[in-house]
Protein backbone atom coordinates (compact mmCIF):
# COMPACT_ATOMS: atom_id res chain seq x y z
CA UNK A 1 0.00 0.00 0.00
CA UNK A 2 2.80 2.43 0.92
CA UNK A 3 4.59 1.76 -2.38
CA UNK A 4 1.42 2.50 -4.37
CA UNK A 5 0.83 5.61 -2.27
CA UNK A 6 4.31 7.03 -2.90
CA UNK A 7 4.17 6.14 -6.60
CA UNK A 8 0.83 7.90 -6.85
CA UNK A 9 2.24 10.95 -5.05
CA UNK A 10 5.21 11.01 -7.44
CA UNK A 11 2.90 10.93 -10.47
CA UNK A 12 0.76 13.69 -8.95
CA UNK A 13 3.87 15.79 -8.43
CA UNK A 14 4.86 15.39 -12.09
CA UNK A 15 1.30 16.24 -13.16
CA UNK A 16 1.26 19.42 -11.06
CA UNK A 17 4.67 20.47 -12.40
CA UNK A 18 3.53 19.82 -15.98
CA UNK A 19 0.35 21.83 -15.38
CA UNK A 20 2.43 24.67 -13.95
CA UNK A 21 4.68 24.54 -17.04
CA UNK A 22 1.70 24.73 -19.41
CA UNK A 23 0.22 27.71 -17.55
CA UNK A 24 3.61 29.46 -17.35
CA UNK A 25 4.45 29.08 -21.02
CA UNK A 26 0.89 29.90 -22.09
CA UNK A 27 0.90 33.17 -20.14
CA UNK A 28 4.41 33.90 -21.40
CA UNK A 29 3.27 33.38 -25.01
CA UNK A 30 0.27 35.64 -24.42
CA UNK A 31 2.55 38.29 -22.96
CA UNK A 32 4.76 38.09 -26.04
CA UNK A 33 1.73 38.65 -28.29
CA UNK A 34 1.05 41.88 -26.37
CA UNK A 35 4.69 43.00 -26.75
CA UNK A 36 5.60 46.60 -26.04
CA UNK A 37 8.83 48.36 -26.68
CA UNK A 38 11.45 48.82 -23.99
CA UNK A 39 10.92 51.59 -21.46
CA UNK A 40 13.74 54.12 -21.70
CA UNK A 41 14.87 56.90 -19.42
CA UNK A 42 17.03 59.13 -21.62
CA UNK A 43 19.12 62.18 -20.78
CA UNK A 44 19.90 64.70 -23.51
CA UNK A 45 23.12 66.65 -23.86
CA UNK A 46 21.40 69.79 -22.50
CA UNK A 47 20.25 67.94 -19.34
CA UNK A 48 16.61 67.17 -20.21
CA UNK A 49 15.27 63.78 -19.07
CA UNK A 50 12.49 61.90 -20.87
CA UNK A 51 10.77 58.65 -19.96
CA UNK A 52 9.27 56.96 -23.02
CA UNK A 53 8.55 53.70 -24.82
CA UNK A 54 10.86 52.80 -27.70
CA UNK A 55 8.77 52.29 -30.85
CA UNK A 56 11.41 51.91 -33.56
CA UNK A 57 14.95 52.75 -34.64
CA UNK A 58 15.51 54.40 -38.02
CA UNK A 59 19.17 54.93 -38.78
CA UNK A 60 20.49 56.94 -35.83
CA UNK A 61 16.97 58.16 -34.92
CA UNK A 62 15.02 56.82 -31.95
CA UNK A 63 11.24 56.98 -32.37
CA UNK A 64 9.57 57.16 -28.96
CA UNK A 65 6.18 57.49 -27.32
CA UNK A 66 6.21 59.72 -24.26
CA UNK A 67 4.68 58.08 -21.16
CA UNK A 68 3.04 61.25 -19.86
CA UNK A 69 1.57 62.87 -22.95
CA UNK A 70 1.33 59.72 -25.12
CA UNK A 71 2.70 61.78 -28.00
CA UNK A 72 5.30 60.65 -30.49
CA UNK A 73 8.78 62.18 -30.41
CA UNK A 74 12.01 61.50 -32.26
CA UNK A 75 15.60 62.15 -31.33
CA UNK A 76 19.01 61.42 -32.72
CA UNK A 77 21.21 59.16 -30.60
CA UNK A 78 24.08 61.62 -31.04
CA UNK A 79 21.97 64.23 -29.18
CA UNK A 80 21.83 62.04 -26.05
CA UNK A 81 24.18 61.76 -23.09
CA UNK A 82 22.88 58.49 -21.63
CA UNK A 83 20.14 55.86 -21.90
CA UNK A 84 18.76 53.68 -19.15
CA UNK A 85 16.74 50.61 -20.22
CA UNK A 86 14.11 50.12 -17.52
CA UNK A 87 13.17 46.52 -16.72
CA UNK A 88 10.61 44.74 -14.60
CA UNK A 89 11.69 42.28 -11.92
CA UNK A 90 11.65 38.64 -13.06
CA UNK A 91 12.31 37.20 -9.60
CA UNK A 92 9.02 35.31 -9.37
CA UNK A 93 9.33 34.04 -12.94
CA UNK A 94 12.86 32.83 -12.20
CA UNK A 95 11.74 31.11 -9.02
CA UNK A 96 8.96 29.39 -10.95
CA UNK A 97 11.30 28.28 -13.73
CA UNK A 98 13.81 26.89 -11.22
CA UNK A 99 11.04 25.12 -9.33
CA UNK A 100 9.70 23.69 -12.58
CA UNK A 101 13.00 22.46 -13.99
CA UNK A 102 14.37 21.09 -10.72
CA UNK A 103 11.14 19.51 -9.52
CA UNK A 104 10.29 17.97 -12.87
CA UNK A 105 13.80 16.60 -13.40
CA UNK A 106 14.01 15.13 -9.90
CA UNK A 107 10.59 13.49 -10.09
CA UNK A 108 11.20 12.08 -13.57
CA UNK A 109 14.63 10.70 -12.67
CA UNK A 110 13.15 9.13 -9.53
CA UNK A 111 10.49 7.29 -11.49
CA UNK A 112 12.89 6.21 -14.25
CA UNK A 113 15.42 4.80 -11.76
CA UNK A 114 12.88 2.20 -10.62
CA UNK A 115 12.63 0.38 -7.30
CA UNK A 116 15.75 -0.50 -5.31
CA UNK A 117 16.41 -4.18 -4.55
CA UNK A 118 15.32 -5.23 -1.04
CA UNK A 119 17.77 -4.24 1.65
CA UNK A 120 18.40 -2.27 4.80
CA UNK A 121 17.87 1.04 3.00
CA UNK A 122 15.88 0.66 -0.21
CA UNK A 123 13.39 3.02 -1.84
CA UNK A 124 10.59 2.62 -4.33
CA UNK A 125 10.42 4.62 -7.56
CA UNK A 126 7.53 6.66 -6.12
CA UNK A 127 9.54 7.57 -3.02
CA UNK A 128 12.51 8.56 -5.18
CA UNK A 129 10.25 10.69 -7.40
CA UNK A 130 8.75 12.50 -4.41
CA UNK A 131 12.04 13.09 -2.58
CA UNK A 132 14.01 13.86 -5.76
CA UNK A 133 11.35 16.26 -7.07
CA UNK A 134 11.08 18.17 -3.79
CA UNK A 135 14.84 18.15 -3.19
CA UNK A 136 15.87 19.42 -6.62
CA UNK A 137 13.01 21.93 -6.63
CA UNK A 138 14.29 23.42 -3.36
CA UNK A 139 17.85 23.57 -4.73
CA UNK A 140 17.03 24.96 -8.18
CA UNK A 141 14.37 27.53 -7.18
CA UNK A 142 16.93 29.95 -5.59
CA UNK A 143 19.15 29.63 -8.68
CA UNK A 144 16.19 30.51 -10.88
CA UNK A 145 15.33 33.40 -8.57
CA UNK A 146 18.87 34.77 -8.84
CA UNK A 147 18.68 34.49 -12.62
CA UNK A 148 15.32 36.29 -12.64
CA UNK A 149 16.59 39.05 -10.36
CA UNK A 150 19.64 39.56 -12.59
CA UNK A 151 17.50 39.70 -15.74
CA UNK A 152 15.36 42.41 -14.09
CA UNK A 153 18.24 44.81 -13.41
CA UNK A 154 18.14 48.08 -15.39
CA UNK A 155 20.79 48.59 -18.06
CA UNK A 156 22.55 51.95 -18.25
CA UNK A 157 24.56 53.16 -21.25
CA UNK A 158 26.79 56.23 -21.37
CA UNK A 159 26.92 57.58 -24.94
CA UNK A 160 29.44 60.42 -24.66
CA UNK A 161 32.80 59.50 -26.13
CA UNK A 162 31.64 56.27 -27.76
CA UNK A 163 33.26 55.44 -31.11
CA UNK A 164 30.95 54.99 -34.11
CA UNK A 165 31.27 51.18 -34.07
CA UNK A 166 29.97 51.01 -30.49
CA UNK A 167 27.14 53.42 -31.28
CA UNK A 168 26.11 51.13 -34.15
CA UNK A 169 26.07 48.19 -31.72
CA UNK A 170 23.91 50.21 -29.32
CA UNK A 171 21.46 51.03 -32.11
CA UNK A 172 21.20 47.35 -33.07
CA UNK A 173 20.54 46.41 -29.46
CA UNK A 174 17.89 49.11 -29.08
CA UNK A 175 16.25 48.05 -32.34
CA UNK A 176 15.86 44.51 -30.99
CA UNK A 177 14.06 45.92 -27.94
CA UNK A 178 11.70 48.24 -29.86
CA UNK A 179 7.99 47.59 -30.43
CA UNK A 180 8.47 47.53 -34.21
CA UNK A 181 12.01 46.20 -34.76
CA UNK A 182 11.53 45.70 -38.52
CA UNK A 183 9.39 48.55 -39.75
CA UNK A 184 7.28 51.30 -38.21
CA UNK A 185 3.62 51.17 -39.42
CA UNK A 186 2.82 53.85 -42.04
CA UNK A 187 -0.24 54.87 -40.03
CA UNK A 188 1.97 56.09 -37.20
CA UNK A 189 2.54 59.85 -37.42
CA UNK A 190 5.85 61.16 -36.14
CA UNK A 191 6.55 64.62 -34.83
CA UNK A 192 9.56 66.76 -35.54
CA UNK A 193 12.88 65.90 -33.92
CA UNK A 194 13.08 66.15 -30.15
CA UNK A 195 15.70 68.86 -30.05
CA UNK A 196 13.79 71.18 -32.40
CA UNK A 197 10.66 70.57 -30.37
CA UNK A 198 12.43 71.56 -27.17
CA UNK A 199 13.70 74.80 -28.64
CA UNK A 200 10.20 75.75 -29.79
CA UNK A 201 8.49 74.85 -26.53
CA UNK A 202 10.94 74.08 -23.69
CA UNK A 203 8.19 73.47 -21.08
CA UNK A 204 6.62 70.37 -22.61
CA UNK A 205 4.89 67.77 -20.42
CA UNK A 206 6.97 65.00 -21.82
CA UNK A 207 10.16 66.44 -20.30
CA UNK A 208 10.84 65.36 -16.72
CA UNK A 209 12.80 67.93 -14.79
CA UNK A 210 16.29 66.75 -13.87
CA UNK A 211 15.79 67.42 -10.17
CA UNK A 212 13.12 64.68 -10.03
CA UNK A 213 15.38 61.95 -11.39
CA UNK A 214 18.62 60.79 -9.77
CA UNK A 215 21.19 59.64 -12.32
CA UNK A 216 23.93 58.01 -10.28
CA UNK A 217 26.65 58.64 -12.81
CA UNK A 218 29.48 57.46 -10.59
CA UNK A 219 28.25 53.89 -11.23
CA UNK A 220 28.44 54.27 -15.01
CA UNK A 221 31.27 52.69 -16.88
CA UNK A 222 33.16 55.26 -18.89
CA UNK A 223 33.93 54.14 -22.45
CA UNK A 224 37.34 52.51 -22.67
CA UNK A 225 37.45 50.64 -25.94
CA UNK A 226 41.17 49.86 -25.65
CA UNK A 227 41.12 48.69 -22.01
CA UNK A 228 39.52 45.69 -20.34
CA UNK A 229 39.83 43.64 -17.16
CA UNK A 230 42.93 41.46 -17.16
CA UNK A 231 42.76 39.49 -13.90
CA UNK A 232 39.79 37.28 -13.03
CA UNK A 233 39.17 35.51 -9.74
CA UNK A 234 36.29 33.01 -9.78
CA UNK A 235 34.73 31.14 -6.87
CA UNK A 236 32.70 28.10 -8.00
CA UNK A 237 30.56 26.45 -5.31
CA UNK A 238 28.54 23.61 -6.77
CA UNK A 239 27.75 19.93 -7.29
CA UNK A 240 30.22 17.23 -8.33
CA UNK A 241 29.45 13.52 -8.74
CA UNK A 242 32.66 11.46 -8.57
CA UNK A 243 32.82 8.32 -10.71
CA UNK A 244 35.19 6.86 -8.12
CA UNK A 245 32.33 5.80 -5.84
CA UNK A 246 30.61 3.83 -8.59
CA UNK A 247 33.91 2.32 -9.78
CA UNK A 248 34.87 1.34 -6.23
CA UNK A 249 31.53 -0.41 -5.79
CA UNK A 250 32.12 -2.41 -8.96
CA UNK A 251 35.67 -3.32 -7.95
CA UNK A 252 34.55 -4.41 -4.49
CA UNK A 253 32.25 -6.90 -6.20
CA UNK A 254 35.11 -8.06 -8.45
CA UNK A 255 37.25 -8.56 -5.33
CA UNK A 256 34.51 -10.68 -3.74
CA UNK A 257 33.22 -8.11 -1.24
CA UNK A 258 29.73 -7.73 -2.67
CA UNK A 259 27.83 -10.41 -0.75
CA UNK A 260 24.48 -9.89 0.96
CA UNK A 261 24.80 -10.04 4.73
CA UNK A 262 22.11 -12.26 6.30
CA UNK A 263 19.70 -10.74 8.80
CA UNK A 264 19.71 -11.51 12.49
CA UNK A 265 18.70 -10.36 15.94
CA UNK A 266 19.48 -6.84 17.10
CA UNK A 267 21.07 -7.21 20.56
CA UNK A 268 22.11 -4.56 23.05
CA UNK A 269 23.43 -5.61 26.46
CA UNK A 270 22.04 -9.09 25.79
CA UNK A 271 18.54 -7.65 25.30
CA UNK A 272 16.85 -8.42 21.98
CA UNK A 273 15.23 -5.56 20.09
CA UNK A 274 13.84 -7.74 17.32
CA UNK A 275 15.14 -9.06 14.03
CA UNK A 276 16.44 -7.17 11.02
CA UNK A 277 16.57 -8.11 7.35
CA UNK A 278 19.50 -8.81 5.04
CA UNK A 279 21.83 -5.99 3.96
CA UNK A 280 23.20 -5.53 0.46
CA UNK A 281 26.85 -4.62 -0.15
CA UNK A 282 28.87 -2.74 -1.30
CA UNK A 283 27.46 0.34 0.45
CA UNK A 284 28.37 4.00 0.14
CA UNK A 285 29.27 5.40 3.56
CA UNK A 286 30.56 8.83 2.46
CA UNK A 287 29.95 10.53 -0.87
CA UNK A 288 29.99 14.35 -0.66
CA UNK A 289 28.54 16.08 -3.73
CA UNK A 290 28.42 19.78 -2.69
CA UNK A 291 31.75 21.64 -2.71
CA UNK A 292 32.65 25.18 -1.65
CA UNK A 293 36.40 25.39 -2.26
CA UNK A 294 36.58 25.48 -6.06
CA UNK A 295 38.61 28.48 -7.19
CA UNK A 296 40.18 29.64 -10.46
CA UNK A 297 42.47 32.59 -11.23
CA UNK A 298 42.86 33.70 -14.85
CA UNK A 299 44.75 36.33 -16.84
CA UNK A 300 43.44 37.67 -20.16
CA UNK A 301 46.23 37.82 -22.73
CA UNK A 302 43.68 39.32 -25.13
CA UNK A 303 40.04 40.37 -24.97
CA UNK A 304 38.96 36.87 -26.01
CA UNK A 305 41.55 34.47 -24.60
CA UNK A 306 42.73 33.80 -21.04
CA UNK A 307 45.16 31.51 -19.23
CA UNK A 308 44.63 30.42 -15.65
CA UNK A 309 45.24 28.08 -12.73
CA UNK A 310 42.66 26.32 -10.56
CA UNK A 311 42.11 24.18 -7.49
CA UNK A 312 39.40 21.61 -6.84
CA UNK A 313 38.93 19.34 -3.77
CA UNK A 314 37.67 15.80 -4.34
CA UNK A 315 36.43 15.46 -0.77
CA UNK A 316 36.50 12.25 1.28
CA UNK A 317 34.62 9.19 -0.01
CA UNK A 318 34.17 5.78 1.63
CA UNK A 319 32.77 2.41 0.48
CA UNK A 320 31.98 -0.63 2.66
CA UNK A 321 32.13 -4.18 1.24
CA UNK A 322 31.16 -7.50 2.84
CA UNK A 323 32.34 -11.07 2.30
CA UNK A 324 30.82 -14.22 3.82
CA UNK A 325 33.65 -16.66 4.52
CA UNK A 326 33.35 -20.35 5.43
CA UNK A 327 36.31 -21.86 7.32
CA UNK A 328 37.00 -25.54 8.02
CA UNK A 329 39.10 -26.31 11.07
CA UNK A 330 39.71 -29.68 12.74
CA UNK A 331 36.76 -31.20 10.96
CA UNK A 332 34.44 -28.42 12.04
CA UNK A 333 32.86 -25.75 9.82
CA UNK A 334 32.99 -22.10 10.81
CA UNK A 335 31.73 -18.98 9.09
CA UNK A 336 32.89 -15.44 9.59
CA UNK A 337 32.11 -11.92 8.48
CA UNK A 338 34.84 -9.95 6.73
CA UNK A 339 34.50 -6.30 5.77
CA UNK A 340 36.62 -4.29 3.35
CA UNK A 341 36.55 -0.54 3.91
CA UNK A 342 37.86 1.64 1.08
CA UNK A 343 38.51 5.37 1.47
CA UNK A 344 39.86 7.97 -0.92
CA UNK A 345 40.34 11.73 -0.72
CA UNK A 346 42.45 14.37 -2.41
CA UNK A 347 42.71 17.48 -4.52
CA UNK A 348 43.27 18.49 -8.15
CA UNK A 349 45.45 21.35 -9.38
CA UNK A 350 45.32 22.39 -13.03
CA UNK A 351 46.18 25.05 -15.60
CA UNK A 352 43.60 26.16 -18.17
CA UNK A 353 43.17 27.98 -21.43
CA UNK A 354 39.79 29.51 -22.25
CA UNK A 355 37.99 31.37 -24.99
CA UNK A 356 36.64 34.15 -22.78
CA UNK A 357 35.14 37.21 -24.53
CA UNK A 358 35.02 40.04 -22.01
CA UNK A 359 31.81 42.06 -22.36
CA UNK A 360 31.47 45.81 -22.18
CA UNK A 361 29.02 45.27 -19.26
CA UNK A 362 26.67 47.87 -20.77
CA UNK A 363 26.57 47.21 -24.51
CA UNK A 364 26.71 43.49 -23.80
CA UNK A 365 26.31 42.29 -20.24
CA UNK A 366 26.71 38.54 -20.66
CA UNK A 367 29.17 36.16 -22.26
CA UNK A 368 29.86 32.46 -22.80
CA UNK A 369 33.17 30.89 -21.87
CA UNK A 370 34.63 27.61 -23.14
CA UNK A 371 37.85 26.16 -21.78
CA UNK A 372 39.99 23.12 -21.12
CA UNK A 373 42.91 22.31 -18.88
CA UNK A 374 45.47 19.79 -17.71
CA UNK A 375 46.69 19.23 -14.20
CA UNK A 376 47.90 16.92 -11.45
CA UNK A 377 45.83 14.98 -8.92
CA UNK A 378 47.05 14.32 -5.39
CA UNK A 379 45.06 11.43 -3.91
CA UNK A 380 45.27 9.44 -0.70
CA UNK A 381 43.91 5.85 -0.89
CA UNK A 382 43.25 3.66 2.12
CA UNK A 383 41.99 0.05 2.36
CA UNK A 384 41.39 -1.87 5.56
CA UNK A 385 39.84 -5.16 6.58
CA UNK A 386 37.79 -5.62 9.70
CA UNK A 387 35.85 -8.34 11.43
CA UNK A 388 33.30 -5.69 12.37
CA UNK A 389 31.76 -3.19 10.03
CA UNK A 390 32.48 -0.27 12.37
CA UNK A 391 35.33 0.35 14.81
CA UNK A 392 36.67 -2.29 17.19
CA UNK A 393 37.13 -5.24 14.85
CA UNK A 394 40.55 -6.77 14.35
CA UNK A 395 41.96 -6.12 10.88
CA UNK A 396 44.75 -4.92 8.62
CA UNK A 397 45.17 -1.84 6.47
CA UNK A 398 47.26 -0.33 3.67
CA UNK A 399 47.58 3.34 2.79
CA UNK A 400 49.29 4.94 -0.20
CA UNK A 401 49.30 8.17 -2.19
CA UNK A 402 48.87 8.48 -5.93
CA UNK A 403 49.57 11.29 -8.40
CA UNK A 404 48.49 11.42 -11.99
CA UNK A 405 47.57 13.62 -14.92
CA UNK A 406 44.05 15.04 -14.94
CA UNK A 407 42.04 16.74 -17.65
CA UNK A 408 39.15 19.19 -17.41
CA UNK A 409 36.73 20.74 -19.90
CA UNK A 410 34.22 23.41 -18.90
CA UNK A 411 31.64 25.86 -20.16
CA UNK A 412 30.21 28.93 -18.45
CA UNK A 413 27.60 31.59 -18.91
CA UNK A 414 28.35 34.79 -16.95
CA UNK A 415 26.40 37.99 -16.37
CA UNK A 416 28.41 41.16 -15.64
CA UNK A 417 26.88 43.74 -13.30
CA UNK A 418 29.77 46.03 -14.21
CA UNK A 419 33.39 45.62 -15.23
CA UNK A 420 34.39 44.20 -11.85
CA UNK A 421 31.60 41.86 -10.71
CA UNK A 422 29.86 38.94 -12.38
CA UNK A 423 27.73 35.92 -11.54
CA UNK A 424 26.90 32.93 -13.69
CA UNK A 425 26.52 29.18 -14.04
CA UNK A 426 28.99 26.50 -15.15
CA UNK A 427 29.19 22.86 -16.17
CA UNK A 428 32.39 20.81 -16.38
CA UNK A 429 33.82 17.34 -16.74
CA UNK A 430 36.96 16.17 -14.94
CA UNK A 431 38.90 13.06 -16.00
CA UNK A 432 41.05 11.81 -13.10
CA UNK A 433 42.55 8.36 -13.87
CA UNK A 434 44.60 6.48 -11.25
CA UNK A 435 46.26 3.06 -11.35
CA UNK A 436 45.95 0.97 -8.16
CA UNK A 437 48.66 -1.71 -8.10
CA UNK A 438 47.93 -5.17 -6.74
CA UNK A 439 48.22 -5.49 -2.95
CA UNK A 440 47.56 -7.90 -0.08
CA UNK A 441 45.73 -7.57 3.22
CA UNK A 442 45.30 -9.92 6.12
CA UNK A 443 41.71 -10.73 7.03
CA UNK A 444 41.02 -11.77 10.63
CA UNK A 445 38.11 -13.82 11.85
CA UNK A 446 37.00 -15.40 15.12
CA UNK A 447 38.21 -18.99 14.98
CA UNK A 448 37.27 -20.05 18.52
CA UNK A 449 36.74 -18.91 22.12
CA UNK A 450 38.81 -19.77 25.17
CA UNK A 451 37.45 -20.83 28.54
CA UNK A 452 36.82 -17.19 29.53
CA UNK A 453 34.91 -16.63 26.27
CA UNK A 454 37.66 -14.44 24.87
CA UNK A 455 37.82 -14.44 21.08
CA UNK A 456 40.63 -16.40 19.46
CA UNK A 457 41.43 -14.92 16.08
CA UNK A 458 42.57 -16.73 12.97
CA UNK A 459 43.69 -15.08 9.74
CA UNK A 460 43.75 -15.47 5.98
CA UNK A 461 45.58 -13.67 3.17
CA UNK A 462 43.43 -11.64 0.79
CA UNK A 463 44.84 -10.77 -2.67
CA UNK A 464 43.63 -7.71 -4.58
CA UNK A 465 44.64 -7.55 -8.28
CA UNK A 466 45.58 -4.34 -10.09
CA UNK A 467 42.79 -1.92 -11.06
CA UNK A 468 42.53 1.34 -12.98
CA UNK A 469 40.07 3.80 -11.48
CA UNK A 470 38.67 7.10 -12.74
CA UNK A 471 37.77 9.49 -9.95
CA UNK A 472 36.45 12.20 -12.29
CA UNK A 473 32.88 13.04 -13.22
CA UNK A 474 30.44 15.78 -14.16
CA UNK A 475 29.79 18.87 -12.09
CA UNK A 476 27.86 22.11 -12.25
CA UNK A 477 27.56 25.16 -10.04
CA UNK A 478 27.44 28.93 -9.69
CA UNK A 479 30.23 31.37 -10.60
CA UNK A 480 31.03 34.43 -8.54
CA UNK A 481 33.63 36.50 -10.40
CA UNK A 482 35.85 39.41 -9.47
CA UNK A 483 37.55 41.21 -12.38
CA UNK A 484 40.20 43.92 -12.28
Amino acid sequence: MKEKKFKSMGKKLIFLITLFAVITFATDSYAKEKKHGAKLLIQTLDGQIIKAELLAVKGSKLILMDDLSLSGITTDIYELRSIRILKKSKLLKGLGAGLLIGGGSGALLGLLSGDDPPGWFSMTAGQKALIGGLGLAILSAPIGGIWGAIKGIDESIILEGRPNEEVDSILKKLNSKSRFPLELPHSYKMTNSLMKKKVRNPVEKNVIQKKHIRFNERHYQKPRSSKFSRFHFTFNPGYFNSHGVKNYSGYFKDWGFGDTKPGGELMLFFVSFGSYGPTDFPQVAKDPVIFFKNIRIEYSISQKFALGVGYFPLGEHEIHGYKYVTVYKEGRQYYTDLYLLGNYSGSVYYITGAWMPIPDAFLRKSSFKLGAGIGISNLNLDFRTSEWRFSGGKGDNINFSKNGLTFIAFGEYDYFFNRHWSVGVNIDYKYIPVKIEDFQLTGYYVGDYDEQFNMIYSSMILNFPEKRVSFGGFGFGINFGLHF
